[in-house]
């Protein structure tokens, strides 16, 4: 028996879809069959190739996929070569160095179980036939729907993993102008060699592994004295812990207010994996007991001047394309021990406006002038930091306009969103004084742009930790410290004199 209605949604159009333009600021929506259509867990496909999207929505994309959309990363393939001449050098020698004295506890968990499914041929290969060059550079290709593009060196990595019959070679590009390495490429390539379908979270777990001081790692449960015979053990259950405990210092007010959507306990897997958008079906809270937090005895292992690991943590943001924002009302858990009480969302991005970063809009919201003139000025204080202090892509930067809700900013794939009803609400009347006389000292001015400092660090945190846990709060204490200088430099030729015409040329 065949259901009629099944094939009709399966072969005619009925899918809303966008697709990227050429300069990958804009989107134009698309009605497509599901078989046209993408579901984007590969980003960086979608930048180069502008494959048709689903909107960033998980009941839409659940049913996409019923009726036959695929993800994009089942359909694309990366293929990494080594170019120019491999040389063993100390660098390459103490990399592999670092490698093979860690591989005991580098794809376990505490519990001596392993990160994700693993392939045991290339996990023996590995151990006993690993070698580690440096190269010229890493070409790096994507390939999808037989249009082959080759990424530059921003967008490609920096290291390639290629076995022969005898080998296991990893190869890392030359760069003189970084002198430490991209550990977070190097995971990249490990985890894809030794795991089967792992997510993309264990690339982190081992980065970390790999950057981290063997004390640190110790005092965070890692089983690092552990032998290789006794490690890597078929797990009887693996569950998510969820943390129960918050760490409130020392940035514990910004991470009160700001709130950021928190990752679901998944049932079978002892990773954490990203729900964007949750709905209120999926929602349960936790029981497991807390885990106790140990504070590190030394803060320089937080490795404060690590600008490598920052730059990172800025490339992982990216522009949002769809011009609708839509959620169903629900429950989150907040600060891994409370809960906060999300309405729903249908917001629609403003066009044909003066502003310099996207402005969405709440439905029955009405866009006045003071309205817009106020976007300017948050719009400036935001575009100015990433500008100058974090050197951040400022069409990663988003504003938008509830009628209610408790989020200052929050974080949506690496897309960041700054809450205006906020600045308005707090800032906004303090600043007129100002601009008035906008060459008259005011205490205002570093009020807001300190704080917007520390939001942006909270947002940029949650590029590599979802969950408001230790490692999160690390992260941005590496944030704040390794940026404060700029922010401070930035701070003392601040001013918002020409807010209303810096960017009247540009639109979104």
């Amino acid at each position: 028996y065949r259901n009629p209605l099944k094939t009709r949604l399966t072969n005619e159009r009925w899918c809303l879809g966008f697709q990227l333009n050429n300069d990958n600021k804009k989107s134009t929506p698309r009605i497509v069959k599901p078989t046209e259509i993408y579901l984007d867990d590969y980003h960086q496909c979608v930048l180069t190739h502008h494959p048709i999207c689903s909107p960033n929505d998980p009941e839409l994309t659940k049913l996409y996929e019923q009726f036959g959309a695929q993800w994009l990363s089942n359909c694309v393939k990366r293929d990494l070569k080594h170019t120019g001449k491999p040389e063993a050098t100390d660098k390459s020698k103490d990399l592999r160095e670092l490698i093979r004295s860690r591989l005991h506890f580098l794809f376990v968990n505490n519990r001596l179980e392993p990160l994700a499914s693993l392939h045991e041929e290339h996990f023996q290969s590995l151990c006993t036939n690993l070698s580690v060059y440096e190269v010229n550079n890493i070409k790096c290709q994507l390939t999808f729907q037989n249009s082959t593009k080759t990424l530059g060196k921003q967008f490609g990595s920096s290291c390639a993993l290629e076995q022969t019959e005898n080998e296991v070679a990893l190869y890392f590009r030359k760069d003189e102008t970084v002198s430490q390495l991209d550990y977070t490429d190097i995971a990249s390539e490990l985890t894809r060699f030794v795991f089967k379908s792992p997510p993309e979270t264990v690339i982190y777990t081992i980065s970390d592994r790999l950057s981290s001081s063997l004390d640190s790692l110790r005092r965070r449960g890692v089983p690092v004295d552990d032998s290789l015979d006794t490690q890597i053990v078929a797990p009887t259950q693996t569950y998510t812990p969820l943390w129960k405990k918050a760490l409130l210092a020392p940035f514990g007010l910004i991470w009160m207010v700001v709130h950021k959507k928190t990752n679901l306990q998944s049932s079978n897997s002892n990773i954490v994996h990203p729900q964007p958008m949750p709905s209120s079906k999926n929602q349960r809270r936790a029981s497991d007991p807390a885990p106790v937090i140990h504070f590190p005895k030394d803060f320089n292992e937080f490795d404060v001047n690590n600008m490598n690991q920052m730059r990172h943590i800025t490339d992982l943001s990216q522009t949002y394309v769809n011009p609708t924002f839509i959620q169903n009302e629900h429950t989150e858990e907040e600060l891994s021990c409370s809960y906060v009480d999300l309405p729903a969302a249908n917001m629609t991005r403003l066009e044909n406006v003066d502003i310099s970063i996207p402005l969405y809009l709440e439905q029955n919201i009405t866009k006045t002038p003071k309205m817009i003139d106020q976007a300017k000025q948050l719009a400036w204080v935001l575009t100015g930091l990433a500008d100058n202090v974090f050197q951040l892509n400022t069409h990663s930067l988003h504003l938008f306009c509830d009628k209610v809700g408790p989020r200052i900013a929050f974080n949506i794939n690496g897309a960041l969103f700054f809450n205006l009803r906020y600045f308005n609400q707090i800032f906004a009347q303090q600043l007129q004084p100002y601009l008035q006389k906008p060459n008259k000292e005011n205490p205002i001015i570093s009020t807001i742009v300190n704080f917007y400092f520390m939001v942006i660090c909270h947002e940029l945190a949650h590029n590599m930790y979802p969950n408001h846990d230790l490692s999160f709060t690390q992260c941005l204490q590496q944030l704040a410290v390794g940026f404060m200088i700029q922010k401070e430099t930035f701070l003392r030729d601040f001013s918002f004199q020409n807010y209303q015409t810096k960017y009247d040329e540009q639109s979104f």
